[in-house]
């Protein structure tokens, strides 16, 4: 019960801070964009067919453009919900440790790992909010701007949330060891890493 209050401070948190609306504020920038550049791609294509009077076997078909096009979308997806888990958690506790909020928590009735528990809760239910925004929205855009719908997208979904709980871990613990400077360093180096692996 106290873990989910945790969350909930969390979460109200990041609201008072204005994360939530810087967040979705840039994510609105991006998926205009992504809007236009499927609008662009769809019409270059009927241009060009109409050029060569129909024929387009010079082409990809425009299925394999349309499912390249979501995939760059949910890409960038997948690298803003990363870097909004680094930024969001990166001082969670060594930045109550340095500002003194931890050591007048710490004598209340809670303990050490309810107090963790309640903002990995708190920082994974955002994110898992935001990446199903994210991603229903990059559904949505290929399916209007595109009129192409890809497929097992929530699979995708799915592994986009685990990368986050996987990375919100290890930026939280980090910051329980490193100074929180040191803990976004070493974070954005170990995601910058993984993604150049994914790749």
């Amino acid at each position: 019960m106290r873990t989910l209050l945790i969350a909930r401070l969390t979460v109200d948190e990041a609201f008072r801070r204005k994360v939530i609306l810087a967040v979705m504020l840039l994510s609105l920038v991006f998926l205009a964009l992504y809007f236009f550049g499927f609008q662009v791609l769809r019409d270059d294509l009927i241009r060009f067919r109409e050029e060569r009077l129909g024929r387009s076997d010079d082409l990809l078909p425009y299925e394999a453009q349309a499912s390249a096009m979501v995939l760059m979308g949910l890409y960038t997806v997948n690298f803003l919900a990363g870097v909004m888990t680094i930024f969001a958690a990166v001082g969670t506790i060594s930045g109550e440790i340095e500002s003194g909020v931890l050591q007048a928590i710490l004598p209340k009735p809670l303990s050490r790992w309810e107090i963790i528990a309640g903002k990995y809760l708190g920082f994974l239910s955002m994110i898992t909010i935001y990446l199903a925004l994210m991603v229903g929205s990059v559904v949505a855009i290929s399916r209007f701007a595109g009129d192409y719908t890809p497929p097992n997208i929530l699979r995708g979904w799915l592994l986009m949330v685990l990368v986050s709980a996987i990375l919100l871990a290890l930026t939280m613990l980090g910051s329980t060891i490193f100074s929180t400077m040191a803990n976004g360093i070493v974070a954005l180096m170990l995601y910058g890493m993984a993604l150049t692996g994914g790749l």
